[in-house]
């Protein structure tokens, strides 16, 4: 009987680890990242930082949900792009499931910080609250207030 219920669980549990190392394809660019799998492009570092000799640096600068929301209309009349703020499938999309923090592909995604990023979408139940992916967990949450000010990563739809 014991054993059976080792090999169900282990039947049960084998697809998952199988799917949490499933590899998006994301073609690198430069300060951008193209993503085959959900057609975007996105920003390789968070708002604040620089591409900089092939990697991100400097501070990365949190906003409120209003202020990522401007600075993201800026940056669409500076470049012609349509950046945006990420649904939240979108940005879970990029989460990778392994050891070690930040929970994404540090190469192509360098100097991630470790924490709640925004997405573009409302809590349901309570619209002075949006979702975050968390890059330190790899969970999604919808407790923080627009107000308050959250790390920050752009995306455009490929034209």
């Amino acid at each position: 009987m014991r054993i059976g219920f080792f090999i169900l669980v282990l039947a049960l549990l084998y697809p998952l680890k199988v799917m949490a190392e499933t590899q998006q394809i994301i073609l690198k660019d430069g300060k951008f990242a193209y993503d085959v799998e959900q057609n975007l492009y996105w920003k390789r570092c968070s708002f604040g930082q620089s591409w900089v000799e092939g990697t991100c640096k400097g501070e990365i600068k949190k906003l409120n949900l209003r202020t990522a929301s401007e600075v993201a209309s800026k940056l669409s009349k500076v470049d012609g792009r349509k950046w945006r703020l990420p649904s939240r499938s979108e940005l879970a999309g990029l989460l990778q499931y392994k050891e070690g923090y930040p929970k994404i592909d540090v190469e192509i995604f360098p100097n991630t910080y470790s924490g709640p990023y925004w997405t573009s979408e409302e809590n349901y139940f309570d619209p002075s609250r949006s979702w975050t992916v968390n890059f330190f967990t790899g969970q999604f949450f919808s407790r923080f207030l627009n107000v308050q000010e959250q790390a920050v990563r752009f995306v455009t739809d490929k034209e």
